[in-house]
């Protein structure tokens, strides 16, 4: 669905992602692991159309993705920021409202506002409230739903689990595996690369703006590269 071939952003002279290239098939959750620093949002960002890269290429079902938001979330791009970025005054309703906003058939928003609600039921009981006096797992779970709202192919998520408790953690992750289930193909950076790469189908490693490994999931949890960067498992 999602393929990135030697893509190169920089920031000034500063270069941010260094020939990375890439694949998600349709279907997959794929978790992309790196320290602070290493090109994880920087590739989300670009993926969604808001940065535009130094060289590469970016296409999802073949079809080229332009440095546009505003196109790449009609291709079918979907995007839950890191820290969300909700609009604070504005209600839960009004939020996953903004979702669809490239949309136009009312009876389709309000159905799926209404499978929103079922898939995340704590934003039903908040639709009337403001986003921002939510708790920080309803802002995210508010987060992925608004993203939902327009009906992706592909759901970007960056740093769902950031200031959140391990409880929220987890639920966040169930709700992430939940929309997969569904049929949404999911490209997932997180810090937390336990809970990544247990949800994930496959994963890659970025470091320095360079994508240094990639292979299923299960076998990365089992990298001893992976086990002690990443995971806090000390060698022998």
């Amino acid at each position: 669905m999602l393929k990135i071939e030697n893509l190169s952003v920089y920031y000034g002279k500063i270069r941010a992602l260094n020939n990375v290239s890439l694949e998600v098939r349709d279907g997959e959750i794929v978790s992309l692991i790196g320290a602070n620093g290493a090109g994880k949002s920087t590739l989300i960002w670009t993926v969604a159309g808001c940065i535009k890269p130094l060289s590469g290429r970016i296409t999802l079902d073949g079809k080229e993705i332009p440095p546009l938001p505003h196109v790449a979330a009609a291709m079918g791009i979907g995007l839950s920021p890191e820290r969300r970025r909700l609009f604070p005054n504005l209600t839960v309703r009004e939020n996953l409202l903004m979702g669809a906003f490239l949309r136009n058939d009312k009876e389709g928003i309000e159905r799926d506002a209404k499978a929103m609600y079922e898939l995340f039921p704590v934003l039903a009981k908040r639709k009337e409230q403001y986003a921002g006096t939510l708790s920080g797992g309803e802002q995210q779970m508010l987060a992925i739903a608004r993203a939902l709202m327009s009906k992706p192919k592909l759901l970007l998520l960056d740093e769902p689990s950031l200031g959140l408790s391990p409880l929220l953690t987890s639920e966040v992750f169930r709700k992430i595996t939940e929309v997969n289930q569904t049929g949404v193909t999911v490209l997932l950076v997180e810090q937390n690369a336990k809970k990544a790469l247990k949800v994930a189908h496959r994963a890659y490693v970025i470091e320095a703006g360079r994508i240094t490994m990639e292979d299923s999931a299960s076998k990365l949890l089992e990298s001893d590269h992976v086990r002690r960067a990443y995971l806090g498992v000390r060698g022998e």
